[in-house]
């Protein structure tokens, strides 16, 4: 995510202590200030779950965003939202892959 706002994306978690904030243009901070509101929407299970669409409207609405802004958000938060949870799965299944690993070794 900090790749696409112009900021340093780390690989190590020192680097990712220290790593400066992601840089974020003025005219789309709103659209992340909403993805993470909305991230609070999803439905808790086993898996994590997207932001649903109609939240994503009802916030819209709730702000009076206009036609057009509303079409922005939609296309900000989903494409937020897509990454957010392209993340989680590489980390889960790095996860299951370790305790596999850990489990053959034994």
């Amino acid at each position: 995510m900090a790749k696409r706002f112009g900021g340093k994306v780390s690989d190590t978690i020192e680097e990712k202590v220290n790593a400066d904030e992601p840089i974020i243009p003025d005219h789309l901070i709103i659209f992340f200030q909403a993805f993470k509101d909305l991230s609070r929407q999803r439905s808790v299970g086993f898996a994590p779950s997207c932001i649903p669409f109609l939240d994503i409207i009802q916030y819209a609405r709730y702000y009076n965003f206009s036609d057009e802004m509303e079409e922005d958000l939609l296309y900000y938060v989903k494409g937020l939202d897509d990454h957010y949870l392209e993340i989680l799965n590489k980390d889960a299944k790095k996860r299951q892959e370790q305790a596999k690993n850990s489990n053959v070794n034994r």
